[in-house]
């Protein structure tokens, strides 16, 4: 098929991926277990390579990919994540790396983002970050006073993490790697908890925790199919509700399997009971035929010595 127009379809390293074939009726796979979903996550990258995207049902995942070497710290970005609206720029040149109305709400306060410094400037850091980025929890921490976040724009990050942004330890190829384990080579990434207004409307349809686009002024939307749907994150409420539905469907299953059960059996002793009782009626059938036939034999010899003194 051939590409889209305005995007395409990548791996979280930035290695192209070939467009799905398409159902005729825009299926697509669901996943509501961590453990099911597919390890070669989609990410969805702009045309002019300037970032990449990600989501599943609650979280949405940035990597800014126009990020030059000349940003080695953390400390030199201002960072505002407002519930409609990214906004990065450089502290010391002012240049403004992101600034963009989203398409959909996101909560500022369970969202945060982290920075990779490059690699030249690692030096003998690399060894070092292959060993700790695999463990999102052993990423270094920014200095605690930087306020590119505050804390009603951080994620809480585990006990005694405050609003402190997170640093990673580059790796080789100046690559970072997500919660999900997909690497890329965004050197600054950030994490998004929607705000899913749409799905708490209507939270049968979990569906509507799918963002069409990232931000509103996208040319247009992603395709429903491109991807499976990773559900594995939905809001506790919502996921209790689907839990407490898939229970009572399954119990649904069952009772109406036991029901089967109970009526076959009763079937198969009906049937029996039919045969039994043609198969009863057979020989009586029987019994009563073979006395009409011995009665009318009988019956014609005893007549035969009268016929004959008559003559």
């Amino acid at each position: 098929p051939l590409p889209y127009a305005h995007y395409s379809l990548v791996r979280g390293d930035g290695s192209p991926l070939e467009r799905p074939d398409k159902h005729p009726f825009a299926l697509t796979r669901v996943y509501y277990k961590e453990r099911e979903c597919p390890t070669d996550a989609v990410w969805y990258e702009s045309l002019d390579h300037s970032y990449r995207w990600r989501q599943t049902a609650g979280e949405v995942q940035l990597q800014l990919l126009n990020m030059p070497d000349t940003v080695t710290s953390a400390k030199q970005l201002n960072v505002a994540i407002e519930p409609y609206n990214i906004r990065v720029l450089d502290r010391c040149t002012g240049e403004v790396y992101l600034d963009a109305e989203l398409a959909r709400g996101l909560v500022p306060e369970d969202s945060t983002w982290t920075f990779c410094t490059p690699s030249a400037a690692a030096g003998s850091n690399a060894a070092a970050a292959t060993k700790h980025l695999p463990a999102i929890a052993q990423q270094a921490m920014a200095d605690t006073n930087h306020p590119s976040l505050t804390k009603q724009h951080s994620r809480s990050l585990g006990p005694g993490s405050g609003s402190q942004a997170m640093v990673v330890v580059p790796a080789p190829a100046t690559s970072i790697q997500d919660a999900s384990g997909a690497v890329g080579e965004g050197r600054m990434q950030l994490y998004l908890a929607k705000m899913n207004l749409e799905l708490y409307e209507r939270p049968w349809q979990h569906s509507a925790s799918w963002w069409p686009r990232l931000f509103a002024d996208d040319p247009s939307d992603i395709a429903w199919d491109d991807e499976a749907k990773d559900y594995s994150d939905l809001p506790p409420a919502v996921a209790a509700a689907h839990e407490a539905a898939a229970a009572e469907e399954e119990r649904g299953r069952m009772e109406d399997w036991e029901r089967k059960e109970v009526r076959q059996k009763l079937q198969g002793l009906c049937d029996r009971h039919k045969r039994v009782r043609q198969e009863r009626l057979n020989e009586l059938k029987a019994m009563a035929w073979r006395r009409t036939s011995k009665a009318g034999t009988t019956a014609r010899m005893s007549a035969t010595p009268i016929t004959a003194a008559i003559a």
